[in-house]
């Protein structure tokens, strides 16, 4: 969970409030960025609200890009 990884990774792991995913997120070195998978739609506006990250994916990977696009 401390290296970023150029391959097919999923790790998972409790949080007790969601406020500890998003602070979980904001204490990464990583940040280009984040994938979610919830039905909850509020915990996705609150993550790309408040997640310092250059983009957010809901319910996919955080694979997308397109090469004219800036990061950060």
């Amino acid at each position: 969970m401390t290296e970023e990884a150029f391959g097919p990774v999923a790790i998972l792991y409790p949080f007790d409030s969601f406020d500890d995913v998003v602070s979980s997120v904001n204490h990464s070195k990583f940040g280009l960025q984040v994938g979610i998978f919830s039905v909850s739609l509020d915990h996705v506006w609150q993550l790309f609200e408040h997640a310092e990250v250059g983009g957010v994916i809901h319910n996919d990977v955080p694979s997308f890009r397109s090469d004219s696009m800036p990061y950060g």
